[in-house]
């Protein structure tokens, strides 16, 4: 079973913790064309959510060890440094709601 999940991080391809990582950070670097870039991207941040909440431990010690507390918390302060985004109740739903998931598991409490 432990190999499977090994197996399932690995070729998790757009599901994968390192793609959505990368996802969120890349646009944020370059500005995703908007403040804060991919952080509001309201679909990207739900599939982070079901990913936290319907993967195996080792894919969320996975997004442990590229950063995603980081991530989590990047994007709580944005969504709420930015009022005036028009998604902004949404978006700060869904990031706590990720949070939630995070915390949730045994891997995130420790």
């Amino acid at each position: 079973s432990g190999r499977l999940e090994e197996r399932t991080v690995q070729l998790g391809g757009k599901n994968a913790p390192d793609y959505l990582i990368k996802k969120f950070r890349t646009s944020q670097a370059t500005g995703g064309g908007q403040q804060g870039g991919n952080l509001f991207n309201v679909e990207l941040v739900k599939t982070l959510r079901i990913q936290l909440t319907s993967q195996p431990l080792s894919w969320v010690k996975e997004f442990l060890a590229r950063g995603g507390p980081t991530l989590l918390i990047d994007g709580l302060l944005q969504t709420y440094l930015t009022p005036d985004h028009p998604q902004q109740r949404i978006l700060m739903t869904e990031w706590l709601r990720a949070t939630q998931a995070f915390t949730n598991n045994t891997i995130g409490l420790q």
